[in-house]
């Protein structure tokens, strides 16, 4: 399967949060999660099978939490309420 772009959510405070979908079908998000990185998990064994299978069944969006991966490294805010905020940017981005 093809990687998909990586595109970013500008965040109210200013944070860039970096997200991506691929595959078809019905959407489906994964909640980040601490230590991810959009484009190094297609390079590990631990995430690369999920990823394929995950996108033949379902448009599957996912992004990297504020402080990982692509994302903004030292954001203003690391709170609940910043990573809702963001999981509703990026649902409402996608």
């Amino acid at each position: 399967m093809e990687r998909p772009r990586i595109r970013f959510y500008a965040a109210d405070d200013g944070a860039r949060v970096a997200w991506s979908m691929h595959g078809s079908g019905y959407p489906l998000v994964r909640l980040s999660t601490f230590m991810t990185h959009l484009l190094l998990d297609w390079e590990t064994s631990v995430w690369r099978h999920w990823l394929d299978d995950l996108g033949t069944r379902f448009t599957y969006i996912r992004y990297d939490e504020r402080g990982c991966g692509l994302s903004s490294r030292d954001p203003e805010s690391i709170t609940p309420e910043a990573w809702v905020g963001d999981l509703d940017g990026v649902i409402n981005s996608s």
